[in-house]
């Protein structure tokens, strides 16, 4: 028997037509555009596994199908960087699927909270592979079909971005390829945006400033951009607005002080919002929220406006290549596992056990993957690893907080085309963003909004980087904020001390064990997680 409950329905919501469920949106193979009722035409005529297969593999957007074949078959898919993520259990033979674990706590008469999981939140802000917070609720992955069949439930990875092959053209001609591939993402862009506004929150990096360019460069203008944090001392607010006023985009701050963050840990609204955003298997990334409180309770934007992220272009463009430990074409399973692990899950420090517990299992994790392709770079099985994990359940989900407030957004990073040509890229052109930055920077260049702010390192200044990472893990936050004002620009020690007030009152609590201000987000959560746990056992 099996039980479907799909109920969140704000920004995005869940359309279905008899055996259909779909949420989000899609370009076919011939460049045709499906959303709401006309994306469920798209999967209706799925009988099989291999029908859903040919569907999802030729869907470029952000969705997830779920398709009831018969009482005891259901299939589900989801896109690349697996925008809905489906929650589900199989207990006393009842299958109950859901995009809420709340919902399906209901059905679970002692949830149990998972050791392994829990030190993994801790250590990196998300669960990884299929596993949540709870022993028995799992969840789909990105680039994934799901399939259920009486009790076996079984998936495979329909995407992967690990390759064995590089680009062996001219660096001219990569140059020229990129720069298509980002004419036709941006093509879609506007064409899915179908007028309405375009709202960009525009930092001080390159990703965001190439969105609004593009946009520009196309003549969309009904666009809005803002920013928010510290007033003071924070460069980003100050090239957020020289990029909106060389556009001519209408442009806002939203200081982050006491009037616009307010008491919010007792807000039955910000509750709301972390548990849709989290669901049991991420920490809360709030960066935006006081932001769009702003805009919702002023009525700044319109319903139906459109949010536009820049997640996460710099990752096409290879900056994860030298933040996380310089993996080269060639390394060791065992050798990227522990890379992973010193620059991805260093939020809090783990015991040698919990470490070696969670090494064992990115290393099966990696394993069971380049056995699909034993020639793989190494370098490309660790962004696989990073697009499926970090990406796609901490970076990407991010945008869950415009669905929440009753928007649509779009991840043009996250096109399936752009993807799979950035994949090939070589290691020598992605290492620095060489080609990537120079592709950017040729548009910039069109709108005079070329200056360095939001340019990653190079190669050459890799070392001294990780020269003074070093050195910053040595020196007690008070002093860093003394001798750089602007460490924290978007005022999360301000905004996060509700949640620090909070876990002192919790005797385990020790500040010892924090090894960055967004330890205190996780710890904080997983604290309100087990308070809901204890709640729910019957």
């Amino acid at each position: 028997m099996a039980k479907i409950d799909l109920i969140i329905n704000n920004g995005f919501k869940w359309f279905n037509k008899d055996n259909v469920f779909v949420k989000g949106f899609l370009f076919d193979s011939n460049n045709e555009y499906f959303e709401k009722e006309k994306l469920v035409s798209y999967f209706e005529n799925v009988k099989t596994k291999e029908d859903l297969l040919n569907k999802i593999s030729n869907a470029n957007g952000l969705l997830t199908a779920c398709i009831k074949l018969s009482e005891n078959e259901i299939l589900i898919a989801n896109d690349i960087i697996r925008a809905f993520p489906l929650f589900y259990t199989n207990q006393n033979n009842i299958l109950h699927i859901s995009d809420s674990v709340s919902e399906i706590l209901k059905s679970i008469k002692e949830p149990l909270l998972s050791p392994l999981s829990k030190n993994e939140l801790l250590a990196s802000s998300f669960v990884t592979g299929s596993n949540t917070l709870v022993k028995s609720i799992s969840v789909t992955q990105s680039g994934q079909i799901t399939e259920f069949n009486n009790s076996e439930i079984s998936s495979e990875f329909y995407f992967n971005y690990y390759t064995s092959e590089e680009n062996l053209a001219s660096y001219e001609t990569q140059r020229n390829q990129l720069q298509s591939n980002l004419d036709k993402t941006s093509e879609r862009l506007v064409e899915s945006l179908d007028g309405r506004k375009a709202i960009i929150p525009l930092s001080g990096g390159f990703d965001s400033r190439y969105i609004a360019c593009k946009l520009k460069e196309l003549g969309y203008t009904n666009v809005f951009c803002f920013s928010y944090g510290k007033l003071n001392n924070n460069q980003e607010r100050v090239t957020s607005q020289k990029v909106a006023k060389e556009l001519g985009f209408d442009w806002e701050f939203i200081e982050y002080n006491e009037k616009t963050v307010g008491n919010y840990i007792k807000d039955e609204e910000f509750t709301a919002f972390c548990e849709q955003f989290s669901q049991f298997s991420t920490t809360p990334m709030f960066h935006d929220y006081f932001a769009l409180k702003h805009f919702k309770k002023n009525k700044i934007i319109s319903d139906n406006s459109v949010f536009i992220p820049g997640h996460s272009g710099d990752f096409l463009g290879g900056s994860q290549l030298y933040k996380n430990g310089n993996i080269k074409k060639e390394a060791s399973l065992k050798k990227i596992a522990k890379s992973i692990i010193k620059e991805r899950f260093l939020l809090t420090k783990l015991s040698s056990e919990s470490e070696k517990e969670i090494i064992s299992k990115i290393y099966s994790q990696l394993l069971q993957e380049s056995k699909k392709d034993k020639s793989a770079y190494a370098y490309s099985i660790f962004e696989d690893w990073e697009i499926k994990e970090n990406l796609s359940k901490y970076i990407a989900n991010s945008a869950h907080i415009y669905d929440f407030f009753g928007y649509e957004y779009r991840l043009p990073f996250w096109d399936n085309e752009l993807v799979n040509y950035c994949k090939t890229i070589p290691y020598k052109y992605k290492f620095g963003k060489i080609l990537y930055d120079e592709v950017l920077r040729s548009t910039f260049k069109k709108f005079d909004v070329d200056f360095d702010e939001g340019k990653l390192l190079s190669p050459k200044e890799f070392k001294n980087y990780q020269i003074r990472k070093k050195i910053k893990t040595l020196i007690p936050n008070k002093i860093l904020k003394k001798i750089n004002p602007e460490t924290d620009p978007l005022n999360y020690d301000f905004a996060q001390s509700a949640m620090k007030e909070e876990l002192k009152k919790n005797k385990n609590f020790s500040e010892n064990k924090l090894n960055s201000g967004n330890s205190i987000f996780t710890y904080w959560y997983i604290n309100e997680i087990e308070k809901v746990l204890k709640s729910n056992k019957k």
